[in-house]
């Protein structure tokens, strides 16, 4: 499991959180728990966090994010 090296500053003390798979939920609530002062590790099986959005509906498709790689590491708090 490939893993992104933290770049927030918490507190020391602040609670531990891991949060498992980097997908569009698990980033959500990584963001969420970083807001609340938490320190955040977020473990993804795939190279890359966030590429694959499964979004399901009236038959569903796969949705790719396009954004660039660092942009989106930097938007997340994520050392590329």
């Amino acid at each position: 499991m490939p893993i992104v090296a933290p770049v927030s500053v918490a507190s020391p003390t602040a609670p531990l959180v891991a949060v498992v798979g980097g997908g569009p939920a698990g980033l959500l609530v990584a963001q969420r728990l970083a807001e609340a002062g938490c320190r955040v590790q977020v473990f993804e099986q795939k190279a890359t966090v966030g590429r694959k959005f499964l979004v399901a509906g009236h038959g569903g498709f796969n949705l790719t994010n396009g954004e660039d790689p660092a942009d989106f590491a930097r938007r997340y708090g994520a050392a590329a």
